[in-house]
């Protein structure tokens, strides 16, 4: 079946992570991020430097969509539309962690996202407290 036996050494791993071409950097209630990106394939870091836990989703917004459009959307349970498709993301990173993901991005408009709650103040979502940000990924250029 899906269960096999795994063998961990104690000797030291030499390999490295891939130096990232992208990086995003998660505070509150905001990204330093870029607004825009070629694409292809990204290596992205994402670090929490805000003194919450904080993670990231990244949705490729359907055509005409909006931030504004999916703040209602999520804000509005009997919504089904579903104005946007997950590409990927990290989950809730305490402060000072990182994490890195690869991403493969199409020419379009995305969204950067915070689903995590305020448990510190107002209990309101991140997103609703600003935490979203737009980008647009633009054809590559050949290096």
């Amino acid at each position: 079946g899906m269960l096999r036996p795994l063998t961990v050494l104690s000797r030291g791993n030499s390999a490295l992570m891939p130096r990232p071409d992208v990086e995003i950097d998660l505070t509150e209630f905001a990204f330093a991020a870029p607004a825009e990106l070629q694409a292809g394939l990204r290596v992205v870091e994402v670090r929490n430097v805000g003194s919450q836990p904080h993670m990231a989703l990244v949705w490729r917004l359907l055509p005409g969509i909006s931030a504004s459009t999916v703040i209602h959307w999520m804000d509005t349970p009997s919504d089904r539309s579903q104005p946007v498709a997950l590409i990927g993301g990290v989950p809730p990173l305490t402060p000072g962690k990182e994490a890195q993901l690869l991403l493969h991005l199409e020419v379009g408009h995305y969204l950067l996202i915070c689903l995590g709650g305020d448990d510190a103040h107002d209990h309101k979502a991140h997103y609703a407290s600003g935490m979203v940000k737009e980008f647009t990924v633009v054809p590559a250029v050949a290096r």
